[in-house]
């Protein structure tokens, strides 16, 4: 009789241990495929993100490129503008034109046209 009730005891731990091996390697597997699924979404937020770095950077250099450019013609157009004040300064105008109006008033009508056709062909493009 003892011998039937060590085997029972026998059975009863090889077949709890069997269980609790079979519950413990069910465990591991779903923590395995929860664990790939994290890692699927990651490698899916890790290229997204790899691809918004990647247009950041581009559109910083575009950006660069454009300040460089706007940078040069302000400079021509602050140049420009010393230039005129300059030549504003040589010429008293005042006095000119009292002296000589008709050859004043031609001018003046003449740049005033240039200026606007100038500024018709820029704002046309």
């Amino acid at each position: 009789m003892i011998r039937i009730y060590i085997a029972i005891a026998i059975f009863t731990l090889v077949g709890g241990t069997c269980y609790g091996a079979y519950v413990t390697w069910n465990k591991m597997q779903a923590k395995i495929e929860y664990q790939a699924e994290v890692i699927a979404t990651q490698k899916v937020a890790l290229v997204s993100s790899a691809k918004t770095i990647t247009d950041l950077k581009n559109n910083a250099q575009e950006q660069e490129k454009a300040n460089r450019d706007l940078a040069i013609n302000l400079q021509k157009a602050e140049a420009s503008t010393d230039d005129l004040r300059q030549k504003l300064s040589d010429h008293d105008l005042t006095r000119l034109t009292l002296k000589k109006p008709g050859l004043i008033e031609r001018r003046v009508n003449g740049a005033t046209q240039s200026v606007f056709s100038e500024l018709e062909s820029i704002t046309a493009k």
